[in-house]
């Protein structure tokens, strides 16, 4: 007998406001509460899911957030993770300013919530036997920048010189005879980004080649880099090696 696998749900509008409302659900605060911080209106927030064709600001998502009362690492989350979707959505209305139109045909923004922080958009079909075909590769992922250097025998340090994109993948994209560094896309340790795909290209390391240290835990050596959308939707490289040790391996992503 063919039983049908159960089938992992694709992120989508109603995920993200479903987790939402429970959220809401377990805090505690009036639905009033929200709507007068939101600047919106109670039957606006019960409303907010039913609808998904419009994508809201970053601003009022923001405001729900502060809303329910969450700090800032988990609303630094959500808003990536809205950011992220926004970033690969191939068929995203325009944006509206969010003061000034009506909640009612409010749009949503769509979130995965797992330990890895990784936004999945799964393609998953069945076959007519009613087994589940293999998911395809993620369209997307949050990943952590770690801009750090080796230091002595067991310690990393953060970089002088801050990480940032490049629209080629190679080393020293910042040196006047390369020029394909990015302009104000410069990071620090800590930054989250978007990626969506992986590539390959220069090999860069996180040490000096002549340290006097070779057997320190944290030297990392890789010729793999991931395409990141920046939020004013421009696209670069970052090496991976300038990426948390958690998040390295292509995270499933497509080649570029």
């Amino acid at each position: 007998m063919n039983l049908r696998s159960k089938r992992r749900p694709q992120d989508t509008i109603t995920v993200f406001w479903s987790d939402w409302h429970a959220r809401r659900a377990d805090s505690g605060v009036p639905v009033n509460d929200i709507a007068h911080a939101a600047q919106s209106n109670r039957t606006s927030i019960y409303d907010l899911g039913k609808r998904g064709k419009l994508f809201p600001d970053p601003e009022f998502v923001t405001k729900l957030c502060t809303a329910l009362g969450m700090n800032d690492a988990e609303q630094r989350e959500w808003l990536t993770r809205y950011r992220a979707l926004s970033a690969v959505s191939t068929n995203q209305p325009e944006r509206r300013n969010w003061t000034t139109w009506h909640l009612g045909a409010v749009g949503a923004v769509a979130v995965v919530l797992g330990a890895a922080a990784t936004v999945l958009v799964l393609a998953v079909t069945e076959s007519r036997d009613h087994t589940t075909a293999p998911a395809a590769a993620a369209a997307a992922a949050v990943i952590e920048v770690q801009n750090k250097t080796v230091a002595g025998e067991n310690e990393l340090a953060e970089d002088v010189t801050p990480a940032y994109l490049s629209s080629r993948t190679v080393r020293r994209c910042a040196a006047p005879e390369n020029a394909c560094k990015l302009a104000g896309t410069e990071m620090s340790s800590g930054a989250l980004v978007v990626a969506v795909c992986r590539a390959t290209g220069d090999e860069l390391v996180n040490y000096n080649r002549d340290s006097p240290y070779p057997d320190n835990p944290h030297r990392a050596v890789s010729n793999g880099w991931y395409r990141v959308v920046w939020p004013d939707k421009r696209e670069g490289y970052l090496s991976e090696v300038y990426v948390h040790p958690a998040h390295r391996g292509g995270r499933g992503l497509r080649d570029c």
